[in-house]
């Protein structure tokens, strides 16, 4: 386990957020079976230009989706050691782990903070590819202040992309307890209100500016918003503010309100089985991003994948093809048991079950194969069968090969997001 040395910060603002502070460190001291840490990586000169990643400790078949979560701290504390404990968690759910930090107020303030964690961002795009990780699968999320940014990020691709952050690359925005409008009327004097005006902002007139409010009507990336029933009054009211504005436009967003408060919305994502991990796998479904499914054969030597996940559906075509390449002659029984346990290979490496399989078409060379294909078929499928079609024809490219099935499968959908 890390034993960490923390350059010292100012006292946090009230006790939960002091004890807040010891239990996040202490869940986060690492040594997790299965977890490989990558911890105090630098990607530039600055104290805050380093970042921790970590990784599930089995080799990828294929590049990682990527989850950049950002410590919170109202803007004027915080520790990217405060992230470690969703280590496990997100290992578990096939993604890298990447835990950046950024400048302070009030030693900066708004805009730079935010632009230090861009800054951030990027880099992590530029470092997670050696490590497994897919650079335009990123999910940015972070907790409290650390929402604020994430939001921040996910909503402003003007900003990402002056700043050399593709905005393509964002795959997902999922802030956490976020604090999403800055702007208060008179605060009270000495609340946490009053410390943005005092602390964070170069000028009180950037509230709005600072506020993802602000830019929420605009939103491109999938978002997720997630908050506790006991948060913060402002953090639930801009929740609440945000969700009534992407519902009534229809907008790519889900919601999640969780019985905890402010800080244990992000303390109890160390459990891999907590609900906004469920949530966020189904937006990793969804994820608008065409990429190729490494389903364990060979590279084709012809111009063609053997599996495509587009935008949570999977399209994927199989015959009976042997880890080597070469095609299992003979017997139809064995060859349609052969391609099914190829499709079957498919749909579980982009993360899906044989449930998820929507519609297939079936090619044969001879209408007498189909007793034996159907039979082979009930043992891989149940009710409700995909829509199936069943085409005769002349003959089929490789040499030997009785059987070809194309089929769709709509990622999650045999199961609840």
């Amino acid at each position: 386990m890390v034993d960490f040395s923390l350059a010292p910060q100012p006292p946090l603002p009230f006790p939960a957020a002091e004890a807040y502070s010891a239990a996040a460190l202490a869940a986060s001291r690492g040594s997790w079976p299965g977890v490989l840490e990558h911890r105090d990586l630098r990607f530039g000169p600055g104290d805050w230009q380093v970042l921790d990643i970590f990784t599930p400790e089995a080799p990828a078949r294929q590049p990682r989706d990527v989850l950049v979560f950002f410590h919170g701290g109202g803007w004027t504390n915080g520790y990217k050691e405060w992230v470690g404990l969703m280590a496990p968690a997100v290992t578990a759910a096939g993604m890298i782990l990447v835990a950046p930090t950024h400048r302070l107020a009030p030693g900066v303030r708004f805009p730079v903070f935010l632009e230090d964690a861009v800054d951030a961002v990027a880099a992590a795009r530029e470092m997670v590819a050696p490590f497994g990780g897919a650079p335009d699968r990123l999910f940015i999320s972070g907790h409290s202040a650390g929402g604020h940014l994430a939001a921040m990020i996910g909503l402003k691709p003007e900003l990402c992309a002056a700043r050399g952050l593709p905005p393509e690359a964002i795959a997902g925005c999922c802030p956490v307890s976020a604090i999403l409008d800055l702007h208060q009327d008179d605060p009270v004097p000495g609340s946490l209100e009053a410390r943005v005006y005092e602390m964070v902002l170069a000028d009180p007139a950037d509230d709005k500016a600072a506020s993802p409010l602000s830019f929420i009507r605009g939103a491109r990336a999938p978002l997720f918003f997630s908050w506790g029933l006991r948060d913060s009054e402002r953090v639930r009211r801009s929740n609440e503010e945000a969700r009534a504005i992407l519902t009534a436009a229809g907008a790519d967003a889900r919601f999640r309100v969780y019985d905890a408060d402010h800080f244990g919305t992000h303390l109890a994502l160390s459990d891999p089985g907590h609900d906004w991990y469920a949530v966020l796998n189904a937006m990793r479904r969804t994820a608008p991003v065409k990429e190729e499914i490494d389903c364990g054969l060979p590279v084709p030597g012809q111009p063609f994948s053997w599996a495509i996940r587009a935008r949570g559906t999977l399209y994927t075509t199989h015959g009976p093809v042997l880890p080597d390449g070469s095609i299992l002659e003979g017997d139809i029984t064995r060859q349609a048991e052969l391609t099914l346990k190829n499709m079957i290979a498919s749909v579980e490496a982009a993360g899906g079950t044989a449930g998820d399989f929507v519609q297939l078409q079936i090619f044969l060379v001879d209408g007498a194969d189909m007793a034996p294909v159907d039979a082979v078929y009930r043992r891989f499928f149940s009710p409700p069968y995909p829509n199936r079609a069943s085409v005769i024809v002349a003959g089929l490219v490789a040499p030997g090969m009785r059987i070809e099935i194309s089929a769709i499968a709509e990622l999650g959908c045999s199961a609840p997001a």
